[in-house]
């Protein structure tokens, strides 16, 4: 199920939208090439013509779907940045990893349920894992149910201000069967 394939971004904006079950239409289209031209989100472009076009990875078209979903529900550019560097990071529990946002991807094909958590807390006074920007925000990509998805709900007894739980699976569902698992 491994796909070498790359897209365009209007080829993944077409993706996301038969993933939704809807037509492409202009809104989808622009949002994908504002991530595309952002380098720290959509990652490893290559120009294919004279003209400036870029195509990206298999691997581009799950994040463009992620990055969709998190500006559509208000999550800021400084933050999705912190959320594509959590991605990068192995998660816990020993086993081997090609990174926590890969990890994801492949535990979907294989019916697992895997979710992002972004939990936004006061400062604390200690350093934990997970925790960026001046230990107040919590990223992982975690296993649903698992110690990382869990351990954010209190925090030497300080509660979050705000949460944001994606269901990643439900996310790669209907990508997948059209992408495949990057390579």
């Amino acid at each position: 199920m491994t796909n070498h394939n790359r897209y365009t971004s209007g080829a993944i904006a077409e993706i996301l939208c038969e993933a939704d079950g809807m037509a492409l239409d202009s809104a989808s289209l622009h949002r994908v090439r504002n991530l595309a031209r952002s380098a720290e989100i959509l990652q490893n472009p290559r120009e294919i013509d004279g003209r400036g076009t870029k195509d990206f990875p298999a691997l581009e078209v799950y994040r463009a779907r992620l990055f969709s979903t998190l500006v559509q529900v208000g999550v800021q550019s400084p933050v999705l940045v912190q959320v594509s560097e959590a991605g990068l990071l192995f998660p816990a529990g020993g086993k081997a990893s090609r990174g926590a946002f890969r990890d994801s991807i492949a535990a979907a094909a294989n019916g697992e349920a895997w979710e992002l958590v972004i939990a936004h807390f006061p400062p604390l006074p200690v350093d934990l894992p997970g925790f960026v920007e001046g230990d107040t925000l919590y990223i992982r990509f975690a296993m649903v149910g698992s110690t990382e998805s869990v351990a954010f709900r209190s925090v030497d007894q300080k509660k979050p201000h705000a949460v944001t739980r994606v269901d990643l699976s439900a996310l790669w569902a209907g990508i997948l069967p059209v992408v495949g698992i990057p390579a």
